[in-house]
């Protein structure tokens, strides 16, 4: 009689290699994260940016006379350079916060560094550097704009941290959770005399009442 040949174990079995390919996953992705997207904009250098923030301030100004002089309708356009400067203006006078960690949804959202705005057709794209677990990395929230109620509200369209996009539905109720806590729903409040505040052709459109 013939002896029965055991066949030999297949050193790659198929759990093998699905926690193989699992974890190659959890590499890339974390890879992903790190890299560093293209900036939206080339920073400005110093003077420019002080005469796009005095633009900005310019254009905020004359909607707010138009206001007093009893016009009803005014419209201003701003760029996302002249937004983008007044932000980085605003940021440079205030103190700094202190950093917060991000551990769960209901806790405060981390610190946001190197804000960058950008509009292309009816969206605006901010792009900003924060701190996750001791690691920079970028955030970028495409969104759109409107006015509701006298608050600034923003619909998010598109969510990637580093270079990695994340499906807006699992971010979309944590951002809303977020913009509507009292503290962070009383920075989106507009000034009494703005009537809409819209996305069109590349521009921010803020329109008087």
């Amino acid at each position: 009689m013939f002896d029965k040949k055991v066949p030999e174990k297949n050193p790659l079995s198929f759990w093998r290699i699905a926690r193989w390919g699992v974890l190659l996953i959890v590499v890339i992705i974390f890879i992903q994260i790190l890299r560093k997207p293209k900036p939206l904009a080339p920073p400005p250098d110093p003077q420019t940016r002080v005469q796009l923030a005095q633009q900005f301030q310019q254009k905020l100004g004359d909607l707010e006379s138009a206001k007093q002089r009893g016009e009803t309708g005014a419209e201003a356009q701003f760029t996302s350079e002249e937004i983008s400067a007044a932000f980085v203006g605003d940021q440079a006078t205030q103190p700094a916060a202190p950093q917060a960690p991000v551990l769960a949804s209901d806790q405060p959202l981390p610190k946001a560094e190197n804000a960058q705005v950008s509009f292309a057709a009816d969206r605006v794209t901010a792009q900003f550097t924060s701190s996750v677990y001791g690691k920079d990395v970028v955030v970028t929230l495409s969104a759109h704009l409107r006015a509701e109620e006298g608050y600034l509200q923003i619909e998010p369209t598109e969510f990637k941290v580093g270079q990695l996009a994340i499906p807006i539905g699992l971010v979309d109720s944590v951002v809303r959770k977020k913009l509507s806590e009292p503290e962070t729903r009383e920075k989106l409040k507009l000034p009494d005399w703005v009537a809409d505040v819209r996305v069109e052709n590349g521009q921010l459109v803020v329109k008087e009442k």
